[in-house]
């Protein structure tokens, strides 16, 4: 079986056209996301759309609780600016409330068992019912049980993917943990277009690294072209043309 796992694309839908291709090039049985698919980016109403056609996976994130009768979670409600704000209620307005709706219902956890292996799939760890809103930008993550944060049992054969930090990496104690990086983000806070695709039967898996070909200077001009709130702050941390290949 072979699996395309994408995280953190960010209403951009031409990382999701990137996937797509990606999924048929390299003959996928399957492709999960893991949440945080709005926000941010331009597309928030066309990047969901694409998704649903696909038929993919889509797993609930952070960012689709904002859109969702959860909401902020406290500890942002507490640090958000105005023009943030802003950006997440004009987020809210584009999806349009049948893809409110559908973002109630996503799920937070996927898990598939294939011969010895678990393979789990979510966005981060939960607390309090709801996504962590642990400073992983500030704080990082080199400082936490993810056995315990995440509550998976240890045991040699389960793989554990994530998204939410942007960036992609390998750790490996018991469980092995594997951040996917994000696919539809290229700034500050975000190292590589990325996904992963993981190749696996009863006897063994590999896993490829991604890269994705998108134009971050499309996404800026789209970004532009539609008087997006916040929009400055996002270009710089999320879509920072100075990573764009002259």
């Amino acid at each position: 079986m072979r699996i395309l796992i994408s995280s953190d694309i960010h209403a951009n839908i031409l990382a999701c056209e990137a996937l797509a291709k990606i999924y048929a090039r390299e003959k996928c049985d399957l492709h999960i996301t893991l949440g945080d698919a709005v926000d941010l980016g331009p597309w928030p109403k066309e990047t969901l759309e694409f998704i649903k056609r696909e038929k993919t996976v889509y797993l609930k994130g952070n960012h689709e609780e904002y859109n969702c009768s959860i909401g902020l979670g406290p500890e942002l409600k507490k640090s958000i600016g105005k023009s943030e704000a802003e950006h997440y209620r004009w987020a809210k307005e584009q999806i349009g409330i049948d893809n409110v709706r559908y973002i109630e219902k996503l799920p937070y956890k996927y898990h598939i068992e294939i011969g010895k292996y678990n393979l789990y799939f979510q966005h981060f760890f939960l607390e309090n019912g709801i996504i962590s809103e642990y400073n992983v930008f500030e704080y990082g993550i080199d400082g936490l049980d993810l056995d315990r944060v995440f509550g998976i049992e240890p045991k040699k054969n389960n793989v554990i993917f994530f998204g939410h930090l942007h960036k992609a990496f390998v750790t490996e104690k018991i469980n092995t943990y594997i951040s996917v990086g994000s696919a539809g983000c290229d700034g500050k806070y975000s190292k590589g277009k990325l996904a992963n695709i993981i190749e696996i039967d009863k006897n063994g898996y590999t896993i490829k690294t991604i890269e994705l070909d998108w134009d971050t200077r499309a996404v800026i001009s789209e970004i532009e072209k539609r008087n997006m709130p916040d929009r400055n702050a996002i270009e710089e941390y999320f879509f920072n043309s100075a990573n764009a290949p002259a």
